[in-house]
């Protein structure tokens, strides 16, 4: 009952949002020459709440590069939509990337998440159509069982916006490239934590089903226990 209370609240908090604060990927820390790894990134998320994503820990780590180191290492002229840095999955092995959100500190779970969409890139091919990833598939899984997937095409020239197919709750969002090699990349993608139930650490909260019952045998011990002292009563006048 609680997780739905929070899906509930977190998808009506993401529809008053208006998908206007996405996660991009700015920042200048840990790059250098235009370059960076990352594993996990804050940022704000749909409702405009600051979060954290963990990126590829499941597949390896992505790479975030800069909109002028990238045009200048590979002669593109590719506008980045939102921001200076996009991020790629570079290295060659990296097929799949793996989006999960980090860690609750008060409950100590990684919260469920809605995903709205997406904006991607077909990587440069400028050394080789193989280095270039023309599709993309997006699979959506909650409680290790996939509920959904998006494919798409993707283009060297432009990014473009991909909507999510799916609405519900979702903990891991996996990106696969057409290929070993093949690369994109990410310009920004619509996430929004659902908040987690905060529970006491020495007792939990019952669901209402449960405290209903547990009223209901209360007012039977009651009931039982005047008709047992309204016998004692007539024994003793008797």
């Amino acid at each position: 009952m609680q997780r739905l209370f929070n899906y509930l609240a977190g998808s009506a908090l993401l529809a008053a949002a208006g998908l206007a604060n996405a996660i991009t990927f700015d920042a200048d820390y840990g790059i250098i020459n235009g370059w960076g790894q990352i594993n996990s990134w804050y940022g704000a998320d749909d409702n405009g709440n600051t979060a954290q994503f963990l990126f590829g820990l499941d597949y390896g780590s992505p790479v975030r590069v800069s909109q002028q180191a990238y045009d200048a290492q590979y002669g593109s002229d590719l506008v980045y939509a939102h921001g200076t840095y996009a991020l790629t999955n570079f290295a060659y092995a990296r097929q799949y990337v793996d989006v999960q959100s980090g860690f609750d500190q008060d409950t100590f779970t990684q919260p469920d998440f809605i995903f709205t969409g997406l904006e991607m890139a077909a990587f440069s091919s400028v050394y080789g159509a193989g280095f270039s990833s023309p599709t993309a598939t997006i699979l959506l899984y909650h409680d290790t069982v996939q509920v959904g997937s998006l494919s798409v095409n993707l283009w060297e020239d432009h990014f473009t916006w991909f909507a999510s197919p799916y609405s519900g709750p979702l903990d891991h969002v996996v990106i696969v490239s057409a290929g070993q090699g093949q690369r994109w990349l990410l310009d920004q993608i619509g996430l929004a934590v659902i908040p987690p139930a905060v529970l006491s650490p020495t007792a939990a909260i019952p669901e209402p089903e449960t405290v209903w019952l547990m009223l209901l045998g209360g007012a039977g011990l009651l009931a039982r226990f005047a008709a047992r002292n309204r016998s004692n009563l007539a024994r003793s006048a008797a």
